[in-house]
């Protein structure tokens, strides 16, 4: 499979990924997805510092994950 590098912005966060060129629109989608989120978060909790509320994040992300049936 052939490799690429790509850059994504997350949580005001930048990050610089080695990945297969075939899953680049997964972690663009799953940037977005997560960024989303973050961004109603910010909204709803302004005061809170950005570390605390990706961890607010992180944890709602794996209940939703955890939540959905596993495929076997």
């Amino acid at each position: 499979m052939e490799k690429k590098n790509i850059k994504l912005l997350v949580c005001n966060q930048e990050i610089a990924v080695s990945i297969d060129v075939e899953q680049e629109s997964d972690f663009r989608k799953a940037a977005k997805t997560v960024n989303d989120e973050f961004a109603k978060y910010k909204a709803a909790y302004s005061s809170v510092e950005d570390e605390k509320i990706m961890a607010f994040l992180l944890l709602h992300l794996a209940i939703k994950a955890n939540s959905q049936p596993q495929s076997e």
